[in-house]
């Protein structure tokens, strides 16, 4: 990455950020899309799928982060089984 952007012809600042883009963009990937891409990939690669979650079963994304808190909307919108927070 530095050999690309960075010296004379890129930005140290742009390479300072990459690794915070990365980690943004990950966290904040819709589960659907993210979903779909590993079961493309898995069926490309001969795997079989992965098996489906089941209703109270734990996400590894829950309570990682403030977003991602058991009590927080997004978790309510997206898994509402697994939320923990008022619904209002």
């Amino acid at each position: 990455m530095r050999e690309r952007l960075g010296g004379t012809q890129g930005c140290v600042h742009l390479v300072e950020l990459l690794g915070p883009v990365a980690t943004v963009a990950f966290q904040t990937i819709q589960n659907d899309r993210a979903q779909k891409l590993i079961a493309e990939h898995r069926e490309n690669a001969g795997e079989p799928p992965m098996r489906k979650r089941q209703p109270g079963e734990r996400v590894a994304v829950i309570d990682t982060c403030h977003a991602w808190a058991s009590r927080r909307r997004c978790v309510r919108r997206t898994y509402p089984d697994l939320h923990t927070g008022t619904k209002t």
